[in-house]
């Protein structure tokens, strides 16, 4: 059996896989494997797509290293794309939740080195061979499909005999695996349509050869019998014509050899312009393959930690050589990540401490090369360093922004005009201690100073006075003053935390709450918590009044950071070596959210308004997070590990410093963020604005919410009224009436509703053990309900029954959407359109199953999404729908058009895309985390409301930045510091010349 087989491993599994390899292709398999490492240059994303797409099956040799392979990943995405048979083989046994969830969906063959192999080698024959005619016939189909597919050339298609047999062959395994994938049927379909055409042009051609004939033989008779006439008539005067003919012989001659002269020079144009139509399609072959080189580098290093600007200026080379989608979606993900950068600089020696002054104009950063130096927050403009002998630890502004702070290495604290950096007085421990930390007062009288032997010594602001010591419980690394100045609490490499209470006095309370060293520590913003972390993985709240321990949290590896919300101090944040960030709820413990880095994370910082969550460690970058959601919103690369970070107090700045003395500063003012939102205990569902304007409705779990629309702009943060209603299961569509006098919501439970705004009174319409999709007629007096089973019915809302049946069970209807004019209907392959009466209007043919609809406010655009994730958009015109184009996702969970009909909303998985519905372009893009499971505009369409994880966010539309394609270049150099410099370029384009790609910035 000749089957081919593409084999996927990890370099580090070579040896294991060069003693399988040689087994395969003993039982007659054909193996395709990359012994020599093919690098990602020319054509490597190509080679190994066509060697996957050309396999009968996909081997995927797991271990642990292969598991976390990125390029063993792509080409495990691409086989389970096209539905390749996959065969996981276990070289060295793997976490389950380390392995793709591809892979993890197969049963597993180990032929690990302590397993039979001749037993795993039957289990491998077993596991190809089966059912392996279909699936060889599922292969060849493919690759015709794809040849097809690329080239879009009718000639690709099948026809005849050959079309008739795989359309058997597809019947007779339709129940066999692998299934077609929506590109065969799509192929088939086409086939199907190409070879009606062929027949009908054939028929036509052979009736006009016919008739053709029947004319040319009438002619050819008509002209022997002339040539018979003129022949007896000319008989007596041939000899006289003789001459004449001659004559006339030779004059046919040199216009024949001047008509041959002409042909021959058309022909050579011909050639010519052949020849010149072939240059310029290789060099266009060329640019495409050198752009997708690019975008295939970019796609790669997008996934790197501390690569997005790499990733960045590799996919403006490929969308600026030759334009495609994959460049564009590229560039778009990295700009919607990428925030405005104001100034880099690099110190030397790594940056130790940063923050900004309470007015937020300026800020200072300490480093190891033993430097503070204050910078302009505006565009990041140094404005003075002081020196100090050794690396500075700390650096802090009094409250009033007039005095600066620093302490370093050798016991020198010194105190500095923050306006000018003229050092006014200093401090010199004695001891010689090291300073570990600096923490000002509030009142701003006094400085804490934390040394590394255990004291923190009170120091006079004004005058550089010691006033007295305070000896904690082992050498110290972290103190903190409260935010009300009244505690000193201080944490010690042996895990004992101290605290002092500097107005009443008295005995400090130390206890040795962790085992290992207390890292970091945190005051609520309130005084009434502190929150510390250790080595022990430990986070540990106490109330400070009675220095009772309210409950302690294990993380899988040390606590680094601690930082509460400011604006109400409800929750703080811990960050880990283990590389998450976990938010809690102050008063009880409870976790609100937890979000991932690809490395321990170092620090912490939250903005003024607690909207915004800054972290940054060792996987060099800087993420920032709605705090709100968990989504990540923007991702920043750094030269160097990630150390400290600090937002101003507006939340328009966002600074950080790295271990290699890179000093960052960016423009976040332009953050994706809410005008508001709903926080939810449970996922978030549906929500729906009245056409009135006046309400916005919204469910989570089985509740559902009613809200005033007046109230959103001045809505508390997160804030819930009590529910409206509460139903027998959670909610699966909500919507309002045409008119807003009904709200409708079905539940997965089966149970449909309506809600009279009127009234106020619900009313079940019926309760099923099956889900129903609902619509509201355009005069809203009936609910269209579509059944699971495929029954579509509509629902007088006056009398509260069922008055028509628009589709029996088993219609296949999966979706239903109504419009001004018209009710749609979803389902495989097509979309029927009807009047209110039930009457059919307009079949629409769409490939796929047809599981999201929508009508524009007006009735002249019409959308739909099938569940592979291709949208397509129509233009209404009475009865007649055209389709104006299509865009595909690898993944759609709802759409919604605004008001006007400019745009189409479109919820992906972490983001909803807005697109130009007449040319499906995308225009916008915002951030989200999980899916988008509900999109609705605001009928004045000022607002776009999203759901999505446990919120319901309400954007701004205005405040949504557009970006044309042909802006994208443009767009995305704003969110760089520097071209690719000599050195990259050449490791990356190999015998390409150099070319600026951000003019304006420059080469490093």
């Amino acid at each position: 059996m000749n089957a081919k087989i593409f084999v996927s491993y990890s370099r580090k599994d070579k040896e294991r896989v060069r003693l399988l390899v040689p087994a395969f292709e003993k039982m007659g398999y054909e193996v395709w494997v990359d012994w020599d490492d093919i690098p990602p240059a020319t054509d490597w994303l190509d080679q190994i797509k066509r060697g996957i797409e050309s396999a009968d099956s996909f081997v995927f040799f797991l271990s642990p290293d292969s598991a976390v392979s990125e390029v063993c990943n792509i080409e495990v995405n691409h086989a389970a794309k096209y539905n390749k048979r996959i065969i996981p083989i276990v070289l060295r046994d793997t976490p389950a939740k380390d392995v793709n969830p591809v892979i993890r969906r197969f049963n597993w063959i180990n032929i690990r080195e302590e397993d039979d192999l001749e037993a795993g080698l039957k289990r491998f024959r077993d596991a190809v061979e089966l059912d392996f005619e279909w699936v060889a016939r599922h292969n060849r189909l493919l690759g015709k499909a794809l040849e097809w597919h690329h080239g879009k050339e009718a000639s690709l298609l099948l026809h005849g005999n050959e079309l008739r047999r795989v359309l058997q062959q597809v019947e007779a395994a339709k129940d066999k695996e692998p299934a077609l994938i929506p590109l065969q049927k799509m192929f088939l379909e086409y086939s199907v349509k190409n070879e009606k055409r062929r027949r009908v042009f054939w028929s036509v051609v052979s009736a006009i050869i016919i008739i053709l004939a029947v004319l040319t033989t009438f002619a050819l008779y008509q002209r022997s019998l002339a040539i018979l006439n003129e022949q007896r008539a000319n008989l007596n005067a041939e000899l006289a014509n003789e001459q004449r003919l001659k004559a006339e012989t030779n004059e046919a001659l040199a216009i024949r050899n001047a008509e041959e002269a002409l042909a021959a020079k058309e022909e050579a144009e011909i050639q010519r312009t052949i020849a010149e139509a072939e240059r310029e399609r290789a060099e266009e072959r060329a640019r495409f393959a050198l752009a997708q080189q690019s975008a295939a580098r970019a796609q790669i290093y997008q996934s790197q930690p501390g690569e997005l600007y790499t990733s960045t200026l590799l996919a403006i080379a490929s969308w600026t050589t030759a334009p495609s989608e994959e460049a564009e979606e590229i560039l778009r993900k990295n700009i919607s990540l990428l925030p405005i950068p104001l100034r880099q600089t690099q110190r030397t020696g790594s940056i130790n401490a940063l923050t900004f002054n309470a007015q937020g104009d300026v800020f200072v950063t300490a480093g190891a090369d033993g430097n503070a130096c204050v910078w302009k927050a505006s565009d990041g403009e140094l404005l003075f360093c002081r020196t100090s002998p050794k690396s500075v630890n700390d650096a802090v502004f009094s409250p009033n922004g007039e005095l600066l702070v620093t302490g370093d290495e050798s016991g020198l604290v010194q105190f500095i005009r923050a306006k000018d950096g003229e050092a006014l007085y200093s401090y010199q421990d004695r001891a010689g201690g090291i300073v570990r930390d600096l923490d000002v007062r509030n009142s701003g009288d006094q400085v804490a100073v934390t040394f590394d032997d255990g004291r923190i010594t009170l120091v006079e602001m004004q005058t550089g006075k010691r006033k007295y010591d305070l000896q904690a419980v082992g050498r110290l690394r972290v103190a903190a003053f409260s935010p009300d100045g009244r505690y000193i609490a201080a944490g010690s490499l042996s895990g004992n935390i101290t605290v002092w209470d500097i107005i009443a006095g008295g005995a400090p309370i130390s206890s040795g709450q962790h085992r290992g060293e207390v890292l970091a520590l945190a005051f609520s913003p309130d005084s009434r918590y502190l929150v510390s972390g250790g080595a022990d993985g430990y986070a540990i709240a106490v109330r400070v009044s009675d220095w009772r321990e309210l409950y302690r949290h294990l993380h899988e590896d040390r606590v680094t950071d601690i930082a509460f919300n400011p604006k109400d101090g409800s929750w703080f944040a811990t960050v880990s070596a283990d590389k998450r960030i976990r938010l809690w709820n102050t008063l009880n413990g409870e976790e609100r959210l937890r979000m991932a880095q690809d490395g321990q994370i170092n620090a912490v910082e939250i903005s003024t308004s607690g909207q915004w969550l800054a972290t940054t460690g060792a996987d060099r970058t800087v993420r920032v997070w709605n705090a709100s959601t968990g989504t990540q919103v923007f991702e920043m690369p750094l030269k160097g590990t990630g150390n400290v970070l600090a937002f101003n107090a507006d939340g328009t700045r966002l600074m950080a410093g790295d271990a290699s003395g890179e000093i960052n500063l960016w423009d976040i003012a332009a953050l994706p963020a809410p005008a508001n939102y709903l926080q939810f205990n449970d996922l978030a569902g549906d929500v729906h604005f009245s056409p009135s304007g006046e309400w916005v409705a919204a469910s989570s779990g089985p509740k559902i919410w009613l809200l005033g629309t007046s109230r959103l702009s001045t809505l508390k943060a997160g804030s819930l009224d009590p529910s409206l209603l509460t139903l027998n299961g959670d909610v699966t569509e909500l919507l309002f009436s045409p008119d807003s006098v009904w709200l409708g919501a079905s539940t997965a439970n089966g149970q449909v509703l309506v809600y009279n705004m009127q009234s106020r009174q619900p009313r079940t319409l019926f309760q099923t053990a099956l889900a129903h999709h609902i619509a509201f007629t355009p005069d809203s007096a009936h609910l269209i309900v579509a059944g699971e089973s495929g029954a579509v019915e509509s629902w007088s809302l006056e009398s509260f029954r069922k008055t028509a049946d628009l589709a029996a069970e088993g219609s296949g209807v999966v979706a239903v959407a109504a419009g001004p004019n018209y009710i749609a209907l979803g389902m495989a392959d097509k979309i029927q359109v009807m009047d209110a009466d039930g009457n059919l209007i307009a079949e629409i043919e769409a490939p796929g199953v047809q599981t999201l609809l929508a009508f524009s406010a007006d009735g002249s655009l019409f959308a739909a999404s099938n569940s592979a994730g291709l949208v397509k958009v129509w233009q209404v015109d009475g009865k007649t729908f055209r389709e104006t184009g299509e865009l595909r996702k690898e993944f759609v969970s709802s759409l919604a058009f605004s008001p006007a009909g400019d745009a189409l909303a479109v919820g992906s998985r972490d983001s909803v895309f807005l697109l130009d519905p007449l040319t499906m372009k995308e225009t916008s893009r915002v951030p989200l985390g999980g899916d988008v499971g509900s999109l609705a505009y605001s009928t004045d369409g000022s607002l776009l409301a999203t759901a999505s994880q446990r919120a319901v966010q309400f954007w701004e539309t205005a405040s949504i930045p557009v970006i044309a394609s042909q802006d994208l270049t443009a767009a995305a150099c704003t969110r760089l510091t520097a071209n690719l410099s000599q050195a990259q370029w050449s490791s990356l384009f190999s015998g390409e010349a150099y070319r600026v790609l951000c003019e304006g910035l420059p080469v490093p």
